[in-house]
């Protein structure tokens, strides 16, 4: 061990940039590593398996069924809640049959 009191700025400044970089590497290592058990585990959980195979899971999308004429970038599927203008042009009279996409 070095006597840290008797090294030189310089010295201290270049040891501290060679610490910082073997952190770093292992650091980095140890990510792989998490990764690579990981990915394992995901191959062999049977639930993630289920999900894929019905195509379903998290993320995946589904076809929209509705349309705002107003906007036809607003879109909805029909699942959960529904839009606010979808729910606005119900209140004032409109059928949530005139909104399916043809």
């Amino acid at each position: 061990m070095v006597a840290l009191k008797y090294v030189s700025v310089t010295q201290l400044t270049d040891l501290k940039g060679k610490v910082e970089a073997a952190i770093a590497e292992k650091i980095k290592a140890r990510r792989h590593e998490l990764e690579m058990e990981l990915s394992d585990l995901e191959r062999h959980d049977p639930s993630r398996r289920r999900a894929k195979a019905r195509g379903r899971g998290k993320g995946a999308s589904v076809e929209p069924k509705y349309r705002n004429p107003k906007d036809p970038l607003q879109t909805w599927a029909g699942r959960g809640l529904q839009p606010l203008w979808l729910r606005e042009e119900i209140k004032s009279g409109k059928k949530l049959d005139s909104f399916l996409i043809k």
